[in-house]
Protein backbone atom coordinates (compact mmCIF):
# COMPACT_ATOMS: atom_id res chain seq x y z
CA UNK A 1 0.00 0.00 0.00
CA UNK A 2 2.99 2.13 0.54
CA UNK A 3 4.82 1.65 -2.22
CA UNK A 4 1.60 2.46 -4.09
CA UNK A 5 1.01 5.44 -2.79
CA UNK A 6 5.24 6.93 -2.69
CA UNK A 7 4.66 5.27 -6.51
CA UNK A 8 1.65 7.73 -7.32
CA UNK A 9 3.64 10.38 -5.74
CA UNK A 10 6.46 10.28 -7.40
CA UNK A 11 4.71 9.94 -11.10
CA UNK A 12 2.68 13.02 -9.76
CA UNK A 13 5.91 14.93 -9.34
CA UNK A 14 7.83 13.75 -12.09
CA UNK A 15 5.00 14.86 -14.61
CA UNK A 16 4.80 18.07 -13.04
CA UNK A 17 8.42 18.87 -13.42
CA UNK A 18 8.42 17.68 -17.20
CA UNK A 19 5.12 19.88 -17.75
CA UNK A 20 6.95 22.98 -16.00
CA UNK A 21 10.27 22.33 -17.98
CA UNK A 22 10.69 24.60 -21.25
CA UNK A 23 10.94 22.41 -24.24
CA UNK A 24 13.64 24.58 -26.04
CA UNK A 25 17.61 23.18 -25.58
CA UNK A 26 19.95 25.46 -23.59
CA UNK A 27 21.83 28.22 -24.97
CA UNK A 28 25.22 27.01 -26.00
CA UNK A 29 28.15 27.90 -23.26
CA UNK A 30 30.67 29.49 -25.68
CA UNK A 31 29.63 31.00 -28.88
CA UNK A 32 31.03 30.28 -31.65
CA UNK A 33 32.94 32.62 -34.28
CA UNK A 34 30.59 35.22 -35.61
CA UNK A 35 28.32 34.51 -33.48
CA UNK A 36 26.46 37.57 -31.49
CA UNK A 37 27.87 39.26 -28.16
CA UNK A 38 26.91 37.41 -24.86
CA UNK A 39 24.65 40.89 -24.36
CA UNK A 40 22.26 39.95 -27.75
CA UNK A 41 20.27 37.18 -27.66
CA UNK A 42 21.11 34.05 -30.46
CA UNK A 43 17.75 34.32 -31.75
CA UNK A 44 16.63 37.30 -34.00
CA UNK A 45 13.18 36.92 -33.63
CA UNK A 46 13.65 37.15 -29.73
CA UNK A 47 14.46 40.84 -29.73
CA UNK A 48 13.38 43.62 -31.79
CA UNK A 49 16.19 44.63 -34.23
CA UNK A 50 17.52 47.85 -33.66
CA UNK A 51 16.75 48.98 -37.10
CA UNK A 52 13.91 50.98 -37.39
CA UNK A 53 10.63 49.54 -38.50
CA UNK A 54 9.90 50.32 -42.42
CA UNK A 55 7.34 51.84 -43.90
CA UNK A 56 4.34 50.13 -45.20
CA UNK A 57 4.31 50.62 -49.14
CA UNK A 58 1.67 52.55 -49.38
CA UNK A 59 3.08 55.22 -47.29
CA UNK A 60 6.49 54.81 -49.07
CA UNK A 61 7.60 57.93 -51.56
CA UNK A 62 7.35 57.07 -55.03
CA UNK A 63 10.18 59.54 -55.63
CA UNK A 64 13.20 60.13 -53.65
CA UNK A 65 13.45 63.47 -52.47
CA UNK A 66 15.41 66.08 -54.39
CA UNK A 67 19.12 66.48 -53.48
CA UNK A 68 19.92 62.53 -52.94
CA UNK A 69 21.27 60.05 -55.08
CA UNK A 70 18.49 58.12 -56.59
CA UNK A 71 19.76 54.71 -56.80
CA UNK A 72 20.92 55.05 -53.19
CA UNK A 73 17.32 55.92 -51.85
CA UNK A 74 15.98 53.31 -54.59
CA UNK A 75 18.17 50.83 -52.59
CA UNK A 76 16.94 51.88 -49.22
CA UNK A 77 13.32 51.75 -50.27
CA UNK A 78 14.33 47.73 -51.18
CA UNK A 79 15.95 47.08 -47.79
CA UNK A 80 13.32 48.50 -46.17
CA UNK A 81 10.43 46.56 -48.23
CA UNK A 82 12.74 43.26 -47.61
CA UNK A 83 13.26 44.03 -43.73
CA UNK A 84 9.53 44.22 -43.45
CA UNK A 85 8.79 41.33 -45.30
CA UNK A 86 11.95 39.19 -43.28
CA UNK A 87 10.25 41.01 -39.87
CA UNK A 88 6.73 39.52 -40.89
CA UNK A 89 8.16 36.00 -41.56
CA UNK A 90 10.31 35.78 -38.42
CA UNK A 91 7.26 36.78 -36.54
CA UNK A 92 5.07 34.39 -38.29
CA UNK A 93 7.98 31.56 -37.28
CA UNK A 94 8.03 32.72 -33.37
CA UNK A 95 4.21 32.18 -33.33
CA UNK A 96 4.38 28.89 -34.97
CA UNK A 97 7.23 27.87 -32.31
CA UNK A 98 5.57 29.07 -29.73
CA UNK A 99 2.44 27.61 -31.08
CA UNK A 100 4.58 23.94 -31.38
CA UNK A 101 5.41 24.59 -27.62
CA UNK A 102 2.02 24.93 -25.76
CA UNK A 103 1.02 21.91 -27.86
CA UNK A 104 3.70 19.74 -26.41
CA UNK A 105 3.05 21.03 -22.97
CA UNK A 106 -0.21 20.16 -23.22
CA UNK A 107 0.16 17.03 -24.30
CA UNK A 108 2.47 16.47 -21.22
CA UNK A 109 -0.65 17.57 -19.01
CA UNK A 110 -2.70 15.46 -20.68
CA UNK A 111 -0.24 12.19 -20.18
CA UNK A 112 -0.10 13.55 -16.34
CA UNK A 113 -3.92 13.62 -16.00
CA UNK A 114 -4.48 10.29 -17.54
CA UNK A 115 -1.60 8.96 -15.60
CA UNK A 116 -3.21 10.04 -12.53
CA UNK A 117 -6.53 8.65 -13.87
CA UNK A 118 -5.03 5.37 -14.37
CA UNK A 119 -3.29 5.08 -10.72
CA UNK A 120 -6.79 6.13 -9.52
CA UNK A 121 -8.29 3.40 -11.17
CA UNK A 122 -5.75 0.88 -10.35
CA UNK A 123 -5.64 1.90 -6.65
CA UNK A 124 -9.63 0.96 -6.18
CA UNK A 125 -9.30 -2.07 -8.45
CA UNK A 126 -7.31 -3.07 -5.55
CA UNK A 127 -9.18 -1.61 -2.88
CA UNK A 128 -12.22 -3.51 -4.17
CA UNK A 129 -9.87 -6.54 -4.29
CA UNK A 130 -8.97 -6.41 -1.00
CA UNK A 131 -12.38 -5.66 0.23
CA UNK A 132 -13.36 -8.61 -0.77
CA UNK A 133 -10.56 -11.06 0.29
CA UNK A 134 -11.76 -9.58 3.85
CA UNK A 135 -15.37 -10.17 3.05
CA UNK A 136 -14.79 -13.71 2.15
CA UNK A 137 -12.40 -14.25 5.10
CA UNK A 138 -14.48 -13.15 7.54
CA UNK A 139 -17.76 -15.18 6.05
CA UNK A 140 -15.50 -18.28 6.57
CA UNK A 141 -14.63 -17.25 9.89
CA UNK A 142 -18.06 -17.00 10.87
CA UNK A 143 -18.93 -20.16 8.86
CA UNK A 144 -16.31 -21.55 11.52
CA UNK A 145 -17.58 -19.88 14.26
CA UNK A 146 -20.75 -21.21 14.14
CA UNK A 147 -19.61 -24.74 13.32
CA UNK A 148 -17.53 -24.53 16.32
CA UNK A 149 -20.29 -23.51 18.58
CA UNK A 150 -22.64 -26.14 17.02
CA UNK A 151 -20.07 -28.75 17.87
CA UNK A 152 -19.22 -27.49 21.29
CA UNK A 153 -23.66 -27.56 22.40
CA UNK A 154 -24.14 -30.97 20.81
CA UNK A 155 -21.41 -32.91 23.21
CA UNK A 156 -22.53 -30.79 26.30
CA UNK A 157 -26.15 -32.02 25.80
CA UNK A 158 -25.67 -35.51 25.69
CA UNK A 159 -23.45 -35.82 28.47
Amino acid sequence: MRRLILASFALLTLSTIAVAQPADPPPPSAPAAGAPAAGTPANPAAAPPAVPAATPPSAAPSQPPAGKDPALEARRMQCRAEFASDLAEMELESHQRSARLIATNERHVILAYAALWVLAVGFLVYQWQRQRELDRRIHQLQRDLDAATRDDKGPKGKS
